[in-house]
């Protein structure tokens, strides 16, 4: 099995917690058969500064399957704690799988963000197979979870259960369980889902899009990365790789 990025070592709760999603992400990979996509050295691994501690991005990249790209990233912190992972799927033109998407973010000392969704393509495609998978996340980490409010740029393009809130003190546990948990649920999607050359494939890869372009209006996000890694890398990273519209 492949290992999540950053170094190995004894881990506190948050940086365990994190390479567990980013294993099942692996899994996830492997499960499907994908192959890497080259990425430069300069995203493959950046190097940067926050509040004046050194941190550390590593970026693998993989297509296959019906996915367009799989990209699996990690921040670390000085020490080689990890305190950000993110996992992004891009379906493929013509599929009808939603859009993965999953950020836990840690850079505070505490669980701050948990981003859990697969934005719908094609509606009755996330109706049976996507819907499920969702409620069970759910019922599973509610409990251990303060929801937050959507961003505004994501309102039109979130699925109705998206999961956006912070992890209350002691239960950051079950919310790293809940995104492992769904990223272990999607190893049987790719049978589910054949590729729709037709219109119904066309729509689902303009709402693909909008979704992409919707996730690179986020400013938040581009200002967090170039906090740490500048803005011309923040800009192209974004663009480029991680959500990668054309």
């Amino acid at each position: 099995m492949k290992r999540a990025p950053a170094q190995e070592g004894l881990a506190d709760p948050i940086d365990r917690g994190m390479r567990a999603v980013l294993s099942a992400a692996f899994r996830l990979s492997g499960a499907w058969g994908l192959a890497r996509l080259p990425m430069p050295a300069c995203a493959a691994v950046a190097s940067g500064r926050l509040r004046g501690e050194a941190v550390e991005m590593r970026s693998h990249a993989f297509t296959g399957a019906g996915w367009e790209s799989l990209m699996i990233a990690a921040i670390s912190d000085g020490a080689g704690a990890l305190r950000v992972a993110t996992v992004c799927g891009l379906p493929a033109r013509g599929a009808l799988r939603p859009l993965l998407g999953v950020d836990l973010v840690a850079l505070g000392g505490r669980l701050s963000l948990v981003a859990l969704d697969l934005s719908p393509t094609d509606a009755a495609f996330w109706q049976e197979h996507a819907r499920p998978l969702l409620e069970a996340v759910h019922a599973g980490a509610a409990a251990a979870l303060a929801p937050r409010r959507p961003p505004d740029f994501a309102r039109d393009t979130l699925s109705p259960l998206a999961l956006i809130a912070g992890a209350r003190p002691g239960a950051e546990g079950a919310a790293f369980a809940a995104a492992a948990g769904l990223l272990d649920a999607l190893r049987g999607l790719p049978s589910l889902d054949p590729v729709r050359p037709g219109e119904r494939g066309e729509a689902a890869f303009r709402r693909n899009l909008a979704l992409r372009r919707a996730e690179l209006a986020n400013r938040k996000e581009m200002d967090v990365l170039a906090a740490m890694f500048g803005r011309p890398f923040a800009e192209r990273y974004l663009r480029e790789h991680l959500f990668r519209a054309p």
